[in-house]
């Protein structure tokens, strides 16, 4: 009965914090009777059985490790750290800088696409406090820029398309948002080698079309494909839908440049070093904590003559991961996608967009596009996929595309689900890795335990690498919802060797998440490469790594 209730601070912070205390000298000692309290007991049953959903819910994070952090907040509120505050000096200063008035924004009107994110969820909680968005150019004057914010002690968020789920390119309060909009060049192609070099800026369709009149494809492909940028690609090491054609991002990188939080530029674009560790590899995935990525060097690959495309409807688990054996068996490496969505996915985008699918109402649907240089080819082993399914299963409703039209409409309800579940409500969406075997068990989990509290439950995603799309809906924000869908999930993946992050990385909604699910020398080594970067913690404050280890 001495223990403080615990709760979640608002919309926007994942900071669990303590009711009734002030100050960091107090929290403490607060962890340290609640790391003895939990030591070794199941937060669901017990005396901890009968706390507070929200407090088991903390509980439940502290028992997998935070119990090591102290976070920066006080009761309910979230501590800006002692940064600088911009002021007109520096606004000038940053003029002279950008060369172009119109290319620094300060009034509301101009900055609000940069302080919220695509989907309305995060947006920065600076109130009256100023908000200063610089669009840069080029190398130089990002370098320019970080030179004065690191002299000054300002803080500054890297943004590229701002097209994440997880608050990671947001400022929290006043930072300074420095969008690569701008620097949006295509450098140089060289189709023999298939290396193209471009701004970090640039977008990845634009990018697609550039290379694909030279007859390549990029190594990496999104839904967000028309707005998403190159830099914030790699930023959050993005997979895609071709993951299990490309396989990660990363390994198509020949080259970086990056700009550091002091305003030095390292230039590692050549592809032709290849001794010494490789430190460009440290800045993909590192969501803009450690540098900025300012120019991008990559290989990308021959396009294959063309596509093909089979959706099948399929009434039960085993089917779903018979169609990816089966497919990989046949298909091998020319598989280039094999997605998976529920019927609550399918039925949103009939509902909410008026799409039609091409097969009726199933419990799931698999989708598996293969490439070659035949398209007879592609269509006789796709068939000959349903065959084999059929005779293990018996009829499967199946529509197999025979031109790229088709193709294109086969993949319209998978491209659209994102979109459909916007005009459902408030959106609770979490992007985790899960075992192949159980990919739809958390879904199946979720709708047993909190189904009446919410007005949709869905997934979707990549099957071939286990990457899942877990999406909840409710009518409007319920702070206890997400907090208890938190406890659900964490507690689900931890026994079942899942992840909490897979291809969105973590931004600021699941730093409380991967302290829980990370070792803590991972933790450890990851603040060392932050401090070595990053000294004074001016590149995208609050995001990833929120808290600090407790002496």
């Amino acid at each position: 009965e001495k223990m403080p209730t615990m709760s979640c601070y608002g919309l926007r912070n994942s900071h669990y914090t303590l009711d009734g205390l002030v100050d960091k000298k107090q929290l403490q000692p607060t962890l340290k009777l609640i790391c003895g309290y939990i030591a070794s007991a199941d937060v669901s049953t017990g005396p901890a059985a009968a706390l507070p959903a929200e407090t088991r819910s903390s509980l439940c994070y502290y028992k997998y490790g935070i119990i090591k952090a102290r976070a920066y907040c006080t009761a309910n509120s979230l501590i800006r750290r002692d940064y600088n505050y911009v002021n007109q000096d520096d606004k000038n200063y940053f003029t002279k800088i950008l060369q172009q008035p119109s290319r620094l924004l300060d009034q509301q009107h101009d900055v609000a696409h940069y302080v919220t994110d695509w989907h309305g969820r995060y947006h920065d909680t600076s109130r009256n406090w100023n908000r200063t968005v610089l669009r840069p150019t080029t190398t130089e004057m990002v370098a320019a820029i970080m030179k004065h914010c690191y002299k000054r002690n300002l803080a500054v968020v890297p943004q590229g398309g701002n097209t994440g789920l997880v608050g990671g390119s947001i400022p929290v309060f006043d930072e300074i948002t420095l969008s690569t909009s701008l620097m949006d060049d295509i450098i140089d192609f060289d189709p023999q080698s298939g290396i193209l070099i471009c701004q970090a800026g640039c977008i990845l369709k634009n990018l697609h079309d550039h290379v694909d009149k030279y007859g390549f494809s990029m190594p990496i492909d999104l839904a967000a494909r028309g707005s998403c940028q190159i830099g914030g690609n790699l930023a959050t090491n993005a997979g895609g839908i071709h993951f299990i054609r490309y396989g990660p991002l990363r390994k198509y990188v020949t080259g970086i440049e990056m700009v550091l939080s002091n305003g030095d530029i390292l230039d590692m674009l050549s592809s032709t070093s290849h001794h010494g560790p490789d430190i460009k590899q440290l800045v993909i995935g590192a969501e803009g904590t450690l540098a900025i990525i300012s120019k991008v060097a990559l290989r990308c690959l021959e396009t294959p003559k063309c596509y093909s495309a089979a959706l099948l409807g399929c009434q039960s688990h085993d089917q779903i991961t018979s169609a990816l054996i089966i497919a990989r068996n046949i298909l091998g490496h020319t598989m280039s996608a094999i997605e998976v969505m529920d019927l609550p996915s399918v039925s949103l985008v009939q509902s909410k967009l008026g799409l039609n699918c091409p097969l009726s109402s199933h419990p799931f649907y698999v989708l598996i596009e293969t490439y070659s240089g035949d398209e007879n080819q592609n269509i006789d082993k796709l068939y000959n996929i349903l065959r084999l399914l059929e005779n293990n299963f018996g009829d499967i409703e199946s529509a197999v595309s025979l031109n790229q039209t088709q193709l294109s409409q086969l993949w319209t309800v998978r491209e659209h689900i994102t979109e459909a579940l916007k005009h459902d409500g408030h959106v609770y969406k979490f992007d985790v890795s899960v075992p192949i075997a159980k990919y739809f068990d958390l879904v199946e989990i979720m709708r047993n335990q909190i189904g009446s509290l919410t007005s949709t439950i869905c997934g979707f995603g990549h099957l071939a690498d286990g990457n899942l799309h877990l999406n909840i809906t409710s009518k409007l924000y319920d702070q206890h919802l997400l907090q208890t869908i938190e406890t659900i999930l964490l507690d689900w993946l931890v026994k079942n060797g899942g992840s909490i992050s897979a291809e969105h990385g973590i931004g600021f909604n699941k730093t409380n998440l991967m302290y829980a699910s990370k070792a803590t020398q991972n933790v450890v080594t990851m603040r060392v490469l932050k401090d070595y970067f990053d000294p004074k913690g001016i590149l995208n404050p609050y995001k990833i790594l929120q808290v600090e280890a407790i002496a």
